[in-house]
């Protein structure tokens, strides 16, 4: 602890030393951002989480019962990717297909029964939701938290299929609206003023709770006009808690009030 804080004095007085008004600002602002981004030691780290560790920031790609287990007792809320298998009713725990068997998301579900966990927070990633799948899917969906005694009032699904999520909303899950990845910068007015009307014409669909996006995105989301009881979840994915909490740009995140959630990185010993 005394070593970083040696180190962060040594950072912040350097760029006070040589830096101008507006560079110095710039150059402030760098700083911190190297300094937050520094692995610490798991106690010390947990020290601050304890602090400081806002409940709104929910723990990204939680793959793995065992990286569940590692960051239990840090994060508030969780966020799992999911694929459904019709012809097996279940769903696999991860991004991308690779085992059913081995990355079930029952086992999650076992993993809260047994620690006696009844609401969880969660934020469900459901990467193949059509229009085919969506009754079967919110069926066994519905089946697996009876089973383990699971409330759903607490869960999140987010989906581009905003059409589909219409049914989990019907059935008491909040819902998201994935708002997909556009190369922005490279596209014509035209183009923007397309994906800016479509955007805003589904934020008024019965469907969904809210809009869900990635942190680059936030400039472009707040010009849209939007429903008020509309929602915002978030992610910045590639910044650790204390990143985004302490780094002045990312101030504006944790100002807004209408961000609900925001996703973290803390990959820890069982990323996946």
């Amino acid at each position: 602890m005394k070593k970083l804080f040696i180190l962060s004095v040594i950072i912040l007085g350097t760029i006070a030393y040589y830096g101008g008004a507006q560079t110095q600002t710039n150059l402030f602002n760098k700083g911190l951002n190297r300094l937050y981004s520094y692995n610490l030691p798991a106690p010390i780290d947990s020290f601050l989480a304890k602090k400081f560790l806002p409940q709104n920031f929910w723990l990204h790609r939680t793959n793995s019962t065992a990286k569940l287990d590692q960051f239990i007792d840090k994060y508030n809320g969780f966020e799992m990717d999911m694929i459904y298998y019709p012809e097996n009713h279940a769903f696999e725990n991860s991004h991308d297909e690779v085992s059913l068997e081995k990355y079930s998301l029952e086992n999650q579900l076992i993993y809260f029964k047994q620690h006696n966990i009844t609401t969880p927070n969660l934020w469900l990633d459901f990467k193949n939701l059509t229009t085919a799948n969506a009754l079967s899917s919110l069926n066994t969906l519905n089946t697996l938290l009876n089973n383990y005694h699971i409330n759903k009032q607490n869960i999140w699904i987010e989906s581009s299929n905003f059409q589909s999520l219409a049914l989990f909303k019907k059935a008491g899950y909040k819902t998201s609206y994935y708002f997909p990845y556009y190369d922005l910068k490279n596209m014509s007015s035209t183009e923007i003023t397309t994906i800016k009307e479509r955007t805003e014409q589904i934020a008024t669909s019965s469907g969904i709770n809210a809009i869900s996006f990635d942190g680059i995105y936030y400039d472009f989301i707040n010009t849209l006009t939007l429903p008020q009881n509309l929602s915002l979840l978030t992610w910045l994915h590639t910044k650790n808690w204390r990143q985004v909490f302490w780094a002045p740009e990312n101030k504006k995140f944790l100002l807004d009030d209408r961000i609900k959630i925001i996703l973290v990185k803390d990959k820890g010993k069982f990323n996946r």
